[in-house]
């Protein structure tokens, strides 16, 4: 395991986005982001406070934390449970795009796991694993990045507007898509961050707003 496995790890144990790992090390998020591909910290006792855990254990896993486990037998491990708003289900884009469909998205079985969220979220709100690279900056370029594998959290109940990341739903052959929604010539589109055009398309066809992107993180339990 290298250190980027364990930075990821100590997030997904504490419930932790890369937003809020930003903030408390006083770094910008795409920097927490290449620190999740490999980048080396000048930051490491900074980073060490943020996560809970030792500077030894983040550098070669000496010093681990101490595991927690709930009744349940989940494990808990130093998860800032006075930060946590609820914990959401984890489905598949074919979920997603039937979520107005579903009676209850908690029903035994339908959702793959759980994962939390530390912001505030209407009951039907679901989480989405990042599929491939279309949503993923080029390296060196800063702003939001989502690189497959980061969880991301879809609120149906909040409205979206110009510049908020969306998932919708294509109205021609119903699959579902992670896209920014933006504004072109007065038509909404859908715009992929990845600026291969080539490979990564703006889709300029009807869709419709499955629900608003309000967070993202590694987590995952």
């Amino acid at each position: 395991m290298e250190m980027k496995d364990r930075i990821r790890k100590r997030m997904d144990e504490l419930g932790m986005s890369q937003g809020e790992l930003a903030e408390l090390m006083g770094v910008s998020q795409p920097m927490i982001a290449k620190y999740l591909n490999g980048a080396k910290t000048k930051k490491l006792l900074e980073m060490a406070d943020a996560l809970q855990c030792t500077p030894e254990y983040l550098q070669d896993g000496r010093n681990p934390p101490q595991a927690v486990f709930d009744k349940s037998g989940t494990n808990v491990t130093n998860i800032r449970k006075t930060n946590i708003k609820g914990w959401i289900p984890l489905i598949s884009y074919v979920q997603a795009g039937q979520w107005s469909e579903a009676i209850d998205l908690y029903d035994p079985g339908y959702a793959e796991s759980v994962v939390p969220t530390t912001v505030p979220h209407s009951k039907h709100t679901f989480a989405l694993r990042v599929d491939g690279p279309s949503m993923t900056l080029p390296d060196g370029v800063n702003g939001h990045s989502f690189p497959a594998g980061m969880v991301i959290y879809v609120d149906p109940e909040k409205p979206a507007q110009s510049g908020d990341y969306v998932v919708a739903k294509h109205s021609g052959n119903g699959h579902v898509t992670f896209k920014r929604l933006l504004s072109e010539e007065g038509r909404p589109v859908l715009v992929p961050l990845n600026p291969d055009r080539s490979a990564f398309p703006v889709i300029r066809d009807e869709f419709e707003i499955i629900g608003r992107v309000i967070d993202a993180s590694w987590g995952g339990l």
